[in-house]
C-alpha cells in the first residue's frame, strides 16, 4: 500500500512541475471595485484559485456536517422520547 501511495504520490508530482513548467507566462491581474493590478505566473493564479476552492468546499461541508449532527441528535431525543412512550403503553396494557 505504502508503494502505491509513493507511485501516486510521485505522478502527481511530475504532474504539476510539467504542468508549472507549460503554463509559466505571466498574467495580468486585476482586483474587481480597484485600480490595483499585479502580475504572476498562470500556474500560480491556477493553485491559487485551487486552493480557494478547496478552503471554499472545506467551510460548506463542515456547515453541512455541524447541521446533520444538530439533526441527529434532535432525532435521537424524539427516538428516545417515543421508546419511553412506547414502553409505558406496553406496561399500562400488561395491567
Amino acid at each position: 500500500m505504502r508503494l502505491i501511495k509513493l507511485i501516486v504520490i510521485l505522478f502527481v508530482s511530475a504532474v504539476v512541475v510539467a504542468f508549472a513548467m507549460v503554463n509559466n507566462h505571466d498574467i495580468s491581474v486585476s482586483l474587481p471595485l480597484s485600480e490595483y493590478s499585479f502580475e504572476l505566473p498562470l500556474y500560480v493564479f491556477f493553485f491559487i484559485t485551487l486552493i480557494l476552492g478547496v478552503i471554499v468546499s472545506m467551510v460548506f461541508s463542515i456547515f453541512l456536517r455541524v447541521s446533520s449532527v444538530c439533526k441527529n441528535r434532535k432525532l435521537n431525543k424524539r427516538i428516545n422520547g417515543l421508546e419511553k412512550e412506547v414502553e409505558g403503553l406496553k406496561a399500562g396494557g400488561n395491567k
